[in-house]
C-alpha cells in the first residue's frame, strides 16, 4: 500500500515535505500482529485537504482527513489511508525521504493516539528492545524529536527498560 501511495504521491506532489508511515511495518516488533492496517500520510497542514482531495479522488474512498482516535476505529478498514499533520522540524530518512525514519516511529508511536491505539501498550518495551537492537537509531534525532512531540521522558524510560 505505501509503495503505491508513494509512486502517485511523488508524481503530483515530488517536491513537497511530507513522510509516510505505515502501521503494519510495526508487525516485525510485535507480539500479536495488528488486525487492520493504516497508512499515514503526514503532510504540512496548509497541504492536507489538497492532499486528502487528491488521493480520495484516486482511491475512491477509503481516506480520512486527520481523524479523532473514534473516528480512526470507526471508519478503519485494511486498506485506510490517513492524511494527518506533519510535526514540525521532524528527522529526515537521507535515503527515502519520504518515508518515516526510525526515530519518527518510536516517538510518534507514542505521540499519535491513533497510533498508540492500534497495539497494546505493554508491547511498547519490545518494540523499542527490538528496534534498537535491529536498527541505528541516531539518539540525538529520536530525543529532539521526541521532545518536540511531548514524549521524550517516555522514549527515555523505554530506552532504558529496552537495555535492561
Amino acid at each position: 500500500m505505501a509503495s503505491q501511495t508513494l509512486k502517485e504521491m511523488s508524481e503530483k506532489y515530488g517536491r513537497m515535505n511530507y513522510t509516510l508511515f505505515e502501521l503494519n511495518w510495526l508487525n516485525d516488533f510485535l507480539n500479536h500482529l495488528l488486525g487492520r492496517n493504516a497508512l499515514f500520510i503526514m503532510v504540512e497542514r496548509p497541504y492536507a485537504p489538497f492532499v486528502f482531495e487528491f488521493l480520495n479522488e484516486r482511491h475512491g474512498g477509503g481516506v480520512l482527513l486527520d481523524p479523532s482516535v473514534d473516528d480512526f476505529f470507526r471508519y478503519v478498514n485494511d486498506h485506510m489511508l490517513l492524511v494527518v499533520r506533519k510535526p514540525s522540524q521532524g528527522p529526515m530518512n537521507r535515503l527515502m525521504p519520504h518515508v518515516a525514519p526510525p526515530e519518527q516511529w518510536l516517538a510518534d508511536i507514542l505521540a499519535d493516539e491513533r497510533m498508540s491505539a492500534s497495539f497494546e501498550g505493554a508491547e511498547l518495551p519490545q518494540i523499542f528492545s527490538a528496534f534498537t537492537n535491529r536498527y541505528v537509531v541516531n539518539r540525538s534525532a529520536l530525543f529532539r524529536y521526541a521532545q518536540r512531540r511531548g514524549v521524550d521522558e517516555r522514549v527515555r524510560n523505554l530506552l532504558k527498560e529496552s537495555v535492561t
